[in-house]
């Protein structure tokens, strides 16, 4: 920035070019974040000048790291996230919305509500400005409770309140209506209606599948045919699971529920019909969210006491399941967690009305530092960060809100 300012059209190339990239409402933030960079620059480069000065290390240092901040290295959204600044786009629901889930390429947006649909909506950016547009919508028989993309981009699988699996095919260029592949009935009756019917997972292979709810957890496997097959089943009427994930690179599924007991299962002999448990660890409250980070160090336990748990696996395939970090939401349910793509940040939704956003590089008295929140006025319940990491999509009461954290 401070090289194109000394050349005789700078300025106005760096405006033209920042009012292109930002949407409206957003080009105030943009012109703040480069006037800062610059600063910072001239600064740097006195500093580097002039190595002597007493302290020069260490506030060159810390220039190169906000700079590094406000280019988009680090968190740049600092304190509330404001909808006049960040909101990128809305989607209205017909009723509470319990899950969403980005496809592979952030194309689409998949998100299920409590009027017993799911919406799948497109994502397409134009002279930095987001617009949305409905793909195709798909009638349940009750609450549509969980979402997700299979690698493919163009199938998901739907879970329901009733415990219903559903494997859809969304509509293609020569097929524009949507086929259901599966349609699997393993657990019977409708829930308590103060739990989530049933959660589901996608290994990041696409390989397997996971369900669960008050039937237990159950295993499938991609079939040839483009179907799945059961492959296992674990904790059958025992115990009703909320919240599962795969590790991101290890052959281990980790799940809780209604008793309060996280579950790790090793896969090794999953294509057998055998999920073999790798270690269990008792947690205060229900757990209703269950996360891997993306390089499988930690793993996050959302639980029914507004707290987010932090563990490190290794300690707990060790056997030591005290966790590394709690986290208070302030009360109320954390079922919305999720984690962005580089790792290097942590996004929570609780009862309480607020989603928070953490630094898991940054730490205040050795939890992560929280480094933006808003409080949304209604029951946050699901949060996911896009692909790429630049957005992150908020859940609640009939509304998905998409909110730009980069400039």
């Amino acid at each position: 920035a401070v090289l194109m300012r000394k050349s005789g059209e700078g300025e106005e190339k760096t405006a033209c070019r920042a009012a292109r990239k930002e949407p409206p409402g957003r080009t105030a933030l943009c012109a703040k974040r480069l006037a800062r960079c610059e600063e910072l620059a001239r600064r740097i480069y006195e500093l580097r000048s002039d190595a002597s000065s007493p302290g020069g290390p260490r506030e060159l240092l810390s220039a190169v790291l906000e700079m590094e901040r406000s280019l988009g290295a680090g968190w740049p959204v600092e304190g509330e996230m404001s909808e006049e600044e960040h909101l990128l786009g809305r989607i209205r629901a017909g009723g509470y919305v319990y899950d969403l889930s980005f496809s592979p390429r952030g194309d689409l947006l998949a998100l299920g509500s409590g009027d017993g649909m799911m919406h799948v909506v497109s994502l397409r950016e134009a002279g930095g400005v987001l617009s949305l547009s409905a793909v195709a919508r798909f009638k349940a028989a009750s609450w549509v409770t969980s979402v997700a993309f299979l690698p493919d981009g163009r199938r998901l699988i739907m879970g329901t309140d009733e415990g219903n699996a559903h494997l859809i095919t969304l509509p293609g260029s020569k097929d524009r209506r949507a086929r259901i592949v599966l349609k699997h009935l393993p657990f019977g009756t409708r829930h308590d209606s103060n739990l989530r019917g049933s959660c589901v997972r996608v290994s990041p292979d696409g390989a397997l599948a996971a369900v669960g709810n008050r039937g237990g957890l159950r295993l499938f496997r991609s079939g040839d045919d483009g179907g799945l097959e059961d492959l296992a089943h674990e904790m059958a009427g025992r115990v009703h699971v909320l919240g599962a994930d795969f590790h991101p690179s290890l052959p281990l599924l980790a799940a809780g529920g209604k008793d309060g007991v996280l579950r790790i299962f090793s896969l090794e002999r999953a294509c057998e019909g055998e999920l073999e448990l790798a270690a269990e660890h008792a947690v205060k409250g229900r757990i209703w969210s269950v996360r891997f980070s993306p390089d499988g160090e930690t793993l996050l336990v959302g639980n029914a006491r507004g707290q987010a748990l932090l563990f490190e696996l290794e300690r707990l395939l060790g056997g030591q399941g005290e966790p590394e970090a709690r986290l208070s939401l302030g009360g109320g349910i954390v079922e919305a967690a999720d984690f962005s793509p580089d790792g290097r940040f942590l996004a929570l939704g609780s009862g309480k009305h607020q989603v928070h956003v953490y630094s898991l590089r940054e730490r205040v008295r050795g939890k992560p530092k929280r480094v933006a929140w808003r409080d949304m006025g209604e029951w946050v319940s699901a949060v996911g960060f896009h692909p790429m990491g630049d957005r992150l999509a908020v859940g609640s009461s009939r509304f998905v809100r998409i909110f730009g954290l980069r400039g």
